[in-house]
This record gives C-alpha cells, sequence and structure tokens, in this order.
C-alpha cells in the first residue's frame, strides 16, 4: 500500500493584538473560507489547526412581522434595566 502524499503549504503568519492572524488569501480561496466565517480550531501536540467548516450554508430570512415581535419581546423594564447596570458594574 502506498503512502498518501500530503499537499504541504507553509507561510509565516504575525500574530497580532488579541491573538488575530491574517490567513494568506491563497489559502482562503483553496479551503473555500470567507468573511465571517467560523471555523474550527484544534491543538494537537502543540500545533494549530483550522479546519473550515465546509458545510452549506443555511440561511432563513425572517419576516419583519417575527423580528418586530421579537424586539417588542426583548425590551427590558426599567427594574431589570437597573439591576443588569447593577450587574456589569460590580465587574473589575
Amino acid at each position: 500500500m502506498q503512502a498518501q502524499q500530503q499537499d504541504i503549504q507553509e507561510e509565516w503568519i504575525k500574530i497580532l493584538s488579541n491573538g488575530l492572524i491574517t490567513i494568506p488569501k491563497a489559502w482562503r480561496e483553496q479551503t473555500g473560507i470567507r468573511e465571517k466565517d467560523v471555523v474550527k480550531a484544534k491543538l494537537i501536540n502543540n500545533k494549530i489547526i483550522l479546519e473550515p467548516q465546509n458545510q452549506e450554508r443555511k440561511v432563513r430570512i425572517f419576516s419583519n412581522e417575527e423580528v418586530n415581535r421579537w424586539l417588542k419581546d426583548d425590551i427590558l423594564t426599567q427594574e431589570m434595566a437597573d439591576e443588569t447596570k447593577e450587574v456589569w458594574n460590580d465587574i473589575p
């Protein structure tokens, strides 16, 4: 049985503030990663591996009625808003 040859590509990537990196454009195109996509990150033996989701994107369009109902249901009472402010002010 013949061992599979791996297509290995290497690039040096600078780590920016908050650990941000830029995936080279050619790699994004090759893997189908687009802006705002979610990728799976794995840490294996001190190596970081990023895997594209590779699933067909399912999109649901919500009606204005649904959105307006959510907005109405999501309104905080003044009491709830005050409690939330107190909690956030206590966080160091």
